[in-house]
Formats: C-alpha cells, structure tokens, sequence
C-alpha cells in the first residue's frame, strides 16, 4: 500500500532531496541487515490483489470511488483506474496452512467487495489485463482522483 502524501519535483534542488532521501532510506535498510533488526523467527507473507471492476457486459467500471465509500472494510483501497481495487490480505506466519488460509481470506475479502460491488451495478473480476480495455479507458478522465496518481503521471511524462 502506498502513502498518498506526495508532491511534484518544482526543480533539480527537489529532485536531488528526493535521491538524497531514497540513498538514505537504503543505507537505514542495509543498516537494520547489518545489525540483525530484520526478525528472523518468523517468516511472513502477506497479500495484495488487483482487482478489475465490470459491468454486466465485462467491460470496465469507472465505480471504484463509489464502492470504496460503501465498502468500509480497511483492507480495500483504490488504484489508479477508477475501474480498479486493491484488497490487501493481512499478514499470515508460513507455516503448513498459511497458503490455504490466505486462500480463504481472499475469498472472504472478495465476497465483501463482490456484496458492495452488486449494490453498485458491478462485478469483480480477478485478471491481469481486462481483455475488454479499449484506448479510451486509459485516459485521464478514467484515472482515479488523486493526487498521487497525477503527479505519478506528469513525472513519467518528463521522463519520456
């Protein structure tokens, strides 16, 4: 899950805080490596699935704003399409039934989003790339409301 509390590079003084901040941000990391601060005992994993929203036709559904007002359960969050979800899985032990469990807490998680989503004129659908996307959903007037997401776009913009 992201930090949706970002802003624009204005100049090269912000561009080089920022590459000072993720050389720092690495040495921290490779400090807590050294000093053994990374917990060994127990090996976790955890879950993040992308999540497509359709309409009863299987095309995308710019709804995702409306579901997640309705939806009220912490695991859901938005992604940069408005016809797209988040749904982040708690943090399971590995262990002999974790796979499975996950498995089972997926679809719980499914079955909240699936309710909603229903009240909403909408499916959810677990794929990579929606075989219904056309050109036209790619563009602005489809990407989810957030600051982030435009700022995220304007800076790959430059880079091209």
């Amino acid at each position: 899950m992201g930090d949706f509390q970002v802003r624009a590079i204005q100049s090269s003084i912000d561009r080089n805080q920022y590459y000072k901040a993720i050389i720092s941000d690495i040495h921290q990391f490779e400090k807590l490596l050294a000093d053994g601060r990374i917990e060994k005992a127990q090996n976790m994993i955890g879950v993040e699935q992308e999540i497509c929203i359709i309409d009863k036709n299987g095309r995308p559904n710019p709804k995702a704003i409306e579901i997640l007002n309705d939806i009220a359960d912490p695991h859901f969050t938005n992604e940069l399409a408005l016809f797209n979800l988040e749904a982040n899985g708690d943090p399971m032990q590995l262990g002999q039934n974790t796979l499975s469990n996950m498995e089972k807490h997926l679809h719980g998680m499914m079955q909240i989003g699936q309710a909603v989503a229903s009240d909403h004129e909408s499916s959810l659908l677990l794929t990579g790339i929606l075989p219904t996307l056309k050109y036209n959903h790619l563009i602005f007037s489809w990407m989810t409301p957030k600051e982030r997401y435009q700022i995220l776009s304007n800076e790959l913009l430059k880079l091209r």
